[in-house]
């Protein structure tokens, strides 16, 4: 995977940073750092990350979407299968513990 770019955006009230993959995959990482916390219910799978849970929503384009230490990610992405989503999700999270 390289990485393409990176982009400043607002979230509602809030900033973020996403960030584009591309490579065997394509995929985009979004990271924010909500100032209000929401629950709400997605209408999606649950998946166990290991760490923390995630909700994967979408058909063709699936976003995979979890919370860890007050930091929001979403994980788009057209092409990357299931298994790979929660490969780079948990290397995300390995990245940020360095």
């Amino acid at each position: 995977m390289k990485k393409q770019d990176s982009s400043e955006i607002q979230l509602g009230d809030d900033k973020a940073v996403m960030i584009r993959y591309s490579g065997k995959y394509n995929y985009t990482l979004v990271e924010s750092h909500p100032t209000t916390q929401t629950v709400s219910i997605l209408p999606g799978d649950i998946v166990d990350l290991g760490f923390t849970l995630a909700v994967v929503t979408g058909d063709a384009k699936k976003t995979l979407t979890w919370t860890y230490d007050g930091v929001e990610f979403r994980l788009s992405t057209g092409d990357l299968p299931m298994t790979e989503m929660i490969k780079v999700a948990q290397a995300v999270q390995g990245e940020m513990g360095k």
